[in-house]
């Protein structure tokens, strides 16, 4: 039985600034430690697909945190490369020459390192694929970018990646945090 997910909007809440400091500095040395001596890591799948709707307002800086502004680029995407570099994951899509860069901000993604956001990122599944076994109305709400009520984990997962996880640690917690843009968020329960 799918668990089904109730949407609210919730206020921003303060971090004591040590804790935060503590975690940045824990993952900086994690995300270090591994990216290869190269400094890159490439995804192994020989044909790669995007895991799940991305938003980017410029290429050039995209947010691992992946605030719904600006233009989609939807689950199920063919992508041409894909690769873990220091702080951040660059990748290609298929008939697009532009470089996609999407950096990951330790104070809001603590403890995610390049390796980790890339296999978040992209999958060797296509869309139908990654949608098997969910209704028409959660592929139809994916494919617009957009959550309600009644949907899977899984779903949404898909319509809106993983949560942040300064807010979110785990995709077992009850709650999960997304942000729209840097003020307004949304807990999923």
């Amino acid at each position: 039985m799918k668990s089904a997910v109730k949407i609210s909007i919730s206020r921003l809440e303060p971090r004591p600034k040590a804790q935060i400091i503590s975690l940045i500095a824990l993952t900086m040395i994690a995300c270090a430690m591994a990216i290869t001596s190269e400094g890159r890591n490439r995804h192994p799948a020989s044909q790669l697909y995007t895991a799940h709707n991305i938003w980017y307002e410029e290429p050039a800086n995209l947010y691992a945190i992946n605030y719904k502004l600006g233009t989609m680029i939807p689950a199920g995407t063919k992508v041409a490369s894909a690769e873990a570099r220091r702080g951040c994951v660059t990748f290609r899509l298929n008939n697009d020459r532009r470089v996609y860069t999407m950096q990951i901000i330790p104070k809001y993604q603590p403890k995610l390192c390049p390796k980790d956001l890339l296999s978040r990122c992209f999958t060797p599944k296509d869309f139908d694929a990654l949608t098997a076994g969910l209704n028409a109305r959660e592929i139809e709400m994916i494919r617009a970018g957009q959550i309600e009520d009644g949907m899977s984990k899984q779903a949404i997962l898909i319509a809106y990646g993983y949560p942040p996880t300064h807010r979110t640690p785990s995709i077992k917690n009850n709650t999960w945090y997304y942000w729209h843009n840097r003020f307004s968020s949304l807990a999923l329960t």
